[in-house]
């Protein structure tokens, strides 16, 4: 029986690994790659997905040689995102050990989405994650939900359920709601948006952004089931002061 997936999500800036809120330029030093994956394997984590946050904003290729040497010391799924622009970046990371291969809806509207349908057919649609940046915005009274796009002039926005019926066009493997209003805020996943999600897609889901805790997360991962719930903040760090202790739900 396929079971929820409960999944610590890193984000890569060059190379350590920082934590944003609502992912703004302002970031926070968490630590090494290379020994946090060391860690999240000692706990046995289900996955791991590894964002570098840089590598599209600059138009840089993902960094290779560092990617490798992660993949080494994993011991569980990983998935990367960053600075994919075509078949063949998919393809070396896939040779490195990561099993799936998250590129965003930006960087599909940059390449055009023909990109989706090279990636299936050179690595295979398991291998394909798309992930939407989702932010909020409020018109007549209600709360609507928007697929954000940053091109180089201007933001777009894109209704998420259009968005989902575009994907659904597609035999990938996995869609990644990255919640960017509530990422690095621990005020709880949204539900509603959760929801909304679940009844435009027919493939895997996971919701990343907003998780306040461990109890929260086992609770969505039981009744949403099956479905993906990352966290960056909740396996990132401990206590008021917030220090970095990396650890994961029992």
């Amino acid at each position: 029986m396929v079971r929820s997936r409960i999944i610590p999500s890193l984000l890569l800036k060059g190379e350590i690994l920082v934590k944003t809120v609502n992912f703004s330029d302002r970031t926070i030093y968490v630590g090494d790659p290379i020994n946090a994956v060391r860690i999240f394997s000692e706990l046995k984590v289900d996955e791991l997905c590894l964002f570098d946050i840089q590598k599209r904003k600059q138009g840089l290729s993902p960094n290779f040689s560092l990617l490798g040497k992660i993949a080494k010391n994993a011991r569980m799924p990983l998935c990367y995102g960053g600075g994919i622009r075509s078949a063949s970046d998919a393809i070396n990371l896939v040779n490195l050990g990561f099993e799936k291969i998250s590129i965003s809806y930006s960087g599909v509207q940059d390449c055009s989405v023909s990109i989706i349908n090279d990636l299936i057919d050179k690595i295979g649609g398991q291998s394909v994650v798309i992930t939407l940046d989702v932010v909020r915005i409020i018109e007549n009274g209600y709360t609507l939900y928007k697929v954000r796009y940053n091109n180089k002039n201007k933001m777009e926005l894109y209704d998420l359920d259009g968005v989902l019926l575009i994907l659904k066009q597609h035999a990938i493997a996995e869609i990644i709601i990255n919640d960017v209003d509530r990422e690095g805020g621990n005020i709880g996943i949204d539900t509603e948006l959760l929801e909304q999600a679940l009844k435009g897609i027919d493939c895997h889901l996971t919701i990343l952004g907003g998780a306040q805790s461990h109890s929260e997360i086992a609770s969505l991962a039981q009744k949403y089931s099956p479905i993906g719930i990352a966290a960056a903040s909740v396996f990132t760090f401990t206590g008021k002061h917030r220090a970095v202790l990396l650890n994961y739900i029992k």
